[in-house]
């Protein structure tokens, strides 16, 4: 009975653990401001590019700039401009030249990113 009840304490302890420290879905701010690294060969074939505005998501301000968006029914971009990934592919965003963690809908961009859309392969 003792065993059962400190099986069930651990791993109570464990959940409480899990959902303190576990990433939430939460909308992300990239605190990265280095752009030294980033290199216009480095993101070549970027189909889309602009600027940050503080307090606004990567993918709205994708339709503000005058870009066509599709997106399938779980959130991801399916087509940008029209052009949809092929076999293989995906729309991928990058913030500062670095490949986004989360969403485009879960990313709000500061004034000062550079937002690059472009077609990846895996």
């Amino acid at each position: 009975m003792r065993k059962k009840i400190l099986i069930g304490l651990v791993i109570a302890a464990a959940l409480v653990v899990g959902y303190i420290f576990w990433p939430s879905a939460a909308t992300y701010t990239n605190t990265n401001t280095n752009t030294s690294a980033c290199t216009t060969t480095s993101l070549a074939g970027a189909a889309a590019s602009y600027q940050g505005k503080a307090g606004v998501t990567a993918f709205a301000l994708l339709a503000q700039n005058n870009h066509t968006v599709g997106k399938d029914n779980s959130g991801l971009i399916n087509a940008v401009d029209g052009v949809k990934p092929g076999d293989r592919q995906y729309w991928a965003f990058y913030v500062n030249c670095e490949l986004a963690q989360v969403g485009a809908e879960q990313y709000t961009t500061k004034d000062s990113d550079i937002i690059h859309w472009k077609l990846e392969s895996f």
